[in-house]
């Protein structure tokens, strides 16, 4: 399984919960653990995500909310 998250908060409890190893792009604002960026794409912020690479990493879930990431950034990753 292979997990993207456009936010911080997000990002931050999928790793408490255990699932960091499932994550395979966050943004370049998700800092928990200190090291997670090292270790996976940073696919942008969460206003300018970039959708390519997020393409190319084929992802099976992208989490994102509405106060982070735009309407139009949503719709395309649907």
């Amino acid at each position: 399984m292979k997990i993207i998250s456009l936010v911080p908060s997000v990002t931050q409890s999928l790793v408490d919960l255990g699932l960091g190893d499932t994550l395979a792009g966050v943004t370049e604002f998700c800092v928990y653990p200190i090291d997670l960026q090292q270790k996976i794409n940073v696919i942008g912020t969460p206003k300018q995500i970039d959708l390519e690479l997020i393409s190319k990493i084929q992802p099976d879930y992208v989490f994102c909310n509405r106060e982070e990431n735009s309407q139009a950034d949503v719709e395309a990753l649907q």
